[in-house]
């Protein structure tokens, strides 16, 4: 019996210590990987890739070390990343307390990573990111709590953002290449502001 609640207690340990319990901001490529040797499958606070506010940019390129991530409790920004291409890494989180802010990753060119999720419980804002040219990789999120905002973007459609439902407030502006946004003809709840402006195509 003492042998079997030793075990327990170890496993207990374990499970405490693979989560990491605080903020975490990741702005190299040393620093995710140094993280990522951890395994932790879930974090308390919120997590930053890259830098919050430029104008400084991260060497980051892999962010394959997250891969045991499942949760953030906090906000999720993965901004000011030069060298980012993909998400990939981030494939089996699938909650996410608070907002997720995609910003300032000139070469990122998916976010299929993402699939995971279906719900965020704060904003989502995905900005000036110039590469990218869907949001396929959102397909699973149905509902916005805060605001959707798509900012100085270069894609042509909202493709990927159908099965959004729900959202607080809608803040589209500033994406040259904009030609239509039907992608969001599923929502049906908007509880706040709807902003559509500086988009010449559409």
């Amino acid at each position: 019996a003492v042998k079997n609640a030793l075990v327990t207690i170890t496993l207990n340990d374990i499970i405490e210590e693979n989560i990491f319990d605080g903020n975490v901001i990741l702005s190299t490529q040393a620093e995710v990987d140094e993280f990522g040797s951890h395994n932790y499958i879930g974090i308390t606070g919120y997590l930053i890739i890259g830098y919050n506010l430029g104008p400084d940019y991260s060497n980051i390129t892999d962010l394959s070390p997250l891969e045991p991530l499942t949760f953030v409790n906090g906000e999720i920004v993965i901004s000011y990343n030069e060298a980012l291409a993909s998400l990939s890494g981030l494939g089996n989180l699938s909650e996410i307390g608070s907002s997720l802010g995609i910003y300032a990753n000139p070469v990122l060119t998916s976010l299929e990573s993402l699939n995971n999720l279906t719900e965020i419980n704060g904003g989502l804002n995905i900005s000036f990111d110039d590469s990218l040219v869907d949001f396929n990789g959102l397909n699973n999120i149905t509902k916005v709590k805060n605001y959707l905002t798509v900012q100085g973007m270069m894609i042509e459609n909202l493709s990927g953002l159908q099965n959004i439902t729900s959202v607080g407030s809608l803040n589209i502006t500033f994406n040259p290449k904009l030609i239509n946004i039907d992608a969001l003809s599923a929502i049906n709840s908007l509880n706040g502001i709807l902003l559509i402006q500086r988009n010449p195509l559409l």
